[in-house]
């Protein structure tokens, strides 16, 4: 028979010690902001694991203590079931103390050996079109990697991270990496993007770091509607600014004079349309916008429900905006509903992977798109997504170096300051947006 004698000695001294100091500093993480930006996610899991083990001990606790002496204890007050609780509340009570430890004297503020550069990029559903993109920009990766791993992988952590095209899931990323001291971000894609360029700001500041601000560069991103801020918050890719107007100046040099459109129901398509609209000058009727993965069947019947109440004459011309085998879908949709007009897409069409599946459907179409005008040719930079992956981690790496050789200077002026080979006039505006030059092609530019 077991009594409550063989509860006591150093398992439940050291049991009593981990309830005080879990009843003293668990109400202090809870009523403090600290409760809520860990240096990871596993340090909240672990005060979760206190937290139980604690209240089930004080149950235990004020149970045994009503147990009279030489009775029956229930099984929970056993040697047998006791001995596993408190080899589970030991490991609590390290874990506790790791989690203070950790939150107290984060690993921010250690010098860390590498400068570490988070990569947000989409990965996730290989189904969706933005994964097609995202596999471009590992490519772009792959590439940067290639060209200069012994130069910069003893210096430089580069850790790619899925944002499955959402929001919230960058949002989690960048919390949970600026409180462990990360300072560099890249992230693509203008559906993350413009709400993560408008929020940045004010995400970082709930944030625990050290020193300068953390820095986002957002690439592969568009959207005339991304928020800058120097030393803060970048741009460097092809813009919907340039696109869009490049290719309504070639609609209007053709004495082209209506136009609709079929673009992806986001950032990226809304911002491209209303360049082209601003730049356009013959008539303009609504067209389709279809949802993210949209697949060729939906998007037949959205064109045959939108156009077929439109004349071909007021819609000469069909602006595209998409990503990856999206604008493929698009192409395929307008076979099928035997939609006729000039096509004018942007530069997602000049890649020639994505041109492939539809070149038999655009061998009988007049079409266009936009390709960056370099200084001279190179076929090696036909994959605008890829080549501007790799220049922008160049950029990026030759800032922060610029950066440690002199510590005085600012990210910004070391950012416009770098010299990265694009084979491109790229100039500046205003507000620090990279102006790429672009430049309207036809089919006979990719033969």
């Amino acid at each position: 028979m077991t009594t409550n004698k063989e509860h006591s000695g150093f398992w439940d001294t050291l049991h009593k010690i981990y309830i005080v100091i879990a009843v003293f500093v668990t109400p202090v993480l809870a009523l403090t902001k600290h409760f809520f930006h860990f240096p990871s996610f596993e340090y909240f899991d672990l005060s979760i694991i206190a937290l139980v083990l604690l209240s089930v001990g004080c149950v235990f606790f004020f149970i045994s203590s009503r147990v009279k002496a030489g009775s029956e204890p229930p099984f929970y007050l056993k040697k047998w079931f006791l001995t596993i609780y408190k080899l589970l509340t030991l490991s609590a009570f390290g874990n506790l103390l790791f989690l203070i430890g950790g939150i107290y004297n984060p690993s921010k503020d250690c010098p860390q050996s590498k400068t570490r550069i988070i990569i947000m990029l989409p990965l996730g559903d290989v189904i969706k079109p933005a994964y097609q993109d995202g596999m471009r920009q590992m490519y772009g990766y792959a590439e940067f990697l290639n060209d200069y791993n012994t130069r910069y992988t003893e210096d430089f952590e580069f850790v790619p991270v899925d944002h499955s095209m959402n929001y919230d899931v960058a949002k989690q990323i960048i919390e949970a990496e600026v409180n462990r001291g990360t300072k560099y971000f890249i992230c693509t894609m203008s559906k993350v993007n413009q709400e993560l360029s408008l929020h940045f700001e004010e995400i970082i500041s709930r944030c625990h770091f050290i020193g300068e601000k953390p820095i986002l560069i957002c690439t592969v991103t568009s959207s005339p509607k991304i928020i800058l801020k120097p030393n803060l918050i970048y741009r460097f890719y092809v813009r919907s600014q340039e696109e869009g107007k490049c290719l309504a100046e070639l609609a209007n040099n053709k004495k082209l004079n209506s136009a609709t459109y079929i673009v992806v129901n986001d950032p990226y398509g809304k911002g491209a349309v209303e360049e082209f609209r601003k730049n356009w000058n013959g008539r303009f009727t609504e067209g389709v916008k279809v949802d993210f993965g949209t697949g060729v069947d939906e998007i037949s019947e959205q064109i045959s429900n939108q156009f077929n109440s439109i004349p071909e004459g007021d819609r000469q011309v069909i602006f595209i905006a998409h990503y990856g085998n999206g604008i493929d879908n698009i192409i395929k949709a307008l076979d099928r509903t035997h939609t006729k007009g000039v096509i004018l897409a942007t530069s997602t069409l000049s890649i020639s992977d994505w041109q492939e599946p539809i070149k038999n459907i655009l061998a009988n179409y007049q079409w266009y798109t936009c390709v960056p005008k370099y200084l001279s040719v190179d076929k090696n930079q036909d994959d605008v997504i890829k080549n501007f992956t790799t220049h922008t981690l160049k950029r990026l790496v030759q800032t922060i170096n610029l950066q440690k050789g002199n510590p005085t200077s600012t990210f910004d002026e070391n950012w416009k300051k770098a010299e990265v080979y694009t084979n491109l006039d790229i100039t500046w505006d205003t507000n620090g947006d990279a102006i790429v030059p672009m430049k309207a092609v036809d089919k006979t530019y990719f033969k």
